[in-house]
């Protein structure tokens, strides 16, 4: 089944500008409850490689696609988890962990590479 595209242009003045349609199928889309404090893990499509993050307001959320993502604590360390992502490149089959302080509300939407609009 064909996936809705995510379509990248020009403007006018040569700036590049994106297109989303609705997602075209259940597969395509994901939402979820998150629970404060337990990870949740999302397998990406075999076909996507790009993600749309969305989460309700005021939801501090820490998205991971290497490691289990986890909260942040008073000491400084490195991490690869990344706080209220919008739009990210994924590998296709891989998992993205997300983990809240709070109950939060998440909603990812995947898209083909816009590179291979027949490759689906």
């Amino acid at each position: 089944m064909s996936k809705s595209q995510l379509i990248i242009g020009r403007d006018k003045n040569g700036n590049v500008t994106y297109g989303l349609n609705f997602p075209a199928d259940t597969e395509q889309a994901v939402k979820f409850a998150l629970l404060a404090s337990t990870a949740v893990a999302v397998t990406v499509p075999a076909w996507a490689s790009v993600a749309i993050f969305t989460f309700n307001s005021g939801a501090n959320v820490w998205v991971d696609d290497k490691n289990t993502a986890t909260l942040p604590t008073l000491t400084v360390t490195g991490t690869t988890s990344e706080l209220n992502p919008i739009v990210r490149n994924v590998k296709p089959g891989s998992t993205i962990s997300l983990i809240t302080d709070v109950n939060a509300i998440a909603n990812i939407v995947f898209y083909p590479d816009p590179r291979n609009q027949n490759g689906i």
